[in-house]
């Protein structure tokens, strides 16, 4: 699970985002890439990730200063390129330690249309699933979603996404922001997805022409037939998806359906 293929970079990077942003996919595309290795969500409370580093010392809990989080941090980077990370795993504090982690390059992943990504992230709290395999989605029953939940969701993902930018620009740190739709939009080619790769490649400083082997691998995730978990039928689950839309989608903040 753990194996160093190739040679890996020297870059150290953390992508960091909200749940259901796309943050899952870049991961795998980037273990597709023989020079990076990227791991997955170290602090979600699955210690098995963590164990890997301290035999079985480490808890999850113990991470209760900048300290301690730097201490993981440095173990991790010993072995890894990278680690993706979603908002609510840590603190505020500590995502702010994490963000401005010395000589670390930060990929910060949002998604344009909240609307989605609130309800994406809500058909798998409901159905307690979070991979792509769709049966699991198809075969729960779901229950109606309150539109002033919903507003008070966009209204803290926006301004989460502000204040998390606010600590990048003011710690002077360099960071790219990528959106979901420019990299996983339904409405893209494979090329222009491959394109955007390169970008974001070049920002990371690694190889940016893929190998076959790579290419075959990423292609994969950057079909959103295979990766992508949520659709038009999966959103129609939702008893009242449309009352939803109606009430709460906006150009500002997104559509499920239009």
């Amino acid at each position: 699970m753990f194996k160093i293929l190739g040679k890996r970079s020297q870059v150290k990077f953390i992508v960091f985002g909200l749940p259901r942003s796309g943050t899952t996919t870049l991961t795998r595309i980037f273990n597709a890439h023989d020079n990076l290795r990227c791991l997955h969500e170290p602090f979600s409370g699955n210690l098995n990730y963590l164990m890997y580093f301290q035999g079985r010392q480490f808890k999850q809990k113990e991470i209760v200063d900048e300290l301690k989080l730097k201490s993981i941090l440095g173990k991790i980077f010993s072995r890894f390129n990278g680690i993706k990370h979603l908002s609510y795993q840590l603190p505020p504090e500590l995502n702010r330690v994490l963000l401005t982690y010395p000589d670390c390059k930060v990929i910060l992943m949002r998604r344009k249309n909240i609307l989605q990504r609130i309800i994406s992230n809500c058909i798998s709290n409901q159905a307690k699933y979070w991979k792509s395999n769709k049966k699991k989605i198809i075969n729960t029953e779901f229950k109606r979603v309150g539109i002033k939940w919903i507003e008070g969701r966009i209204a803290e993902d926006m301004l989460t996404t502000e204040n998390y930018r606010a600590i990048l620009k003011d710690s002077g740190k360099e960071y790219y922001e990528l959106n979901y739709e420019d990299l996983l939009g339904a409405k893209l080619t494979v090329d222009e997805k491959l394109n955007k790769l390169k970008e974001i490649f070049h920002y990371l400083g690694v190889r940016s022409v893929l190998t076959p082997s790579e290419r075959r691998k990423v292609e994969k995730f950057l079909d959103p037939a295979k990766s992508k978990l949520n659709s038009e039928y999966t959103y129609l689950k939702i008893p009242n998806i449309k009352e939803v839309e109606n009430a709460v989608g906006s150009k500002e903040t997104g559509f499920i359906f239009k």
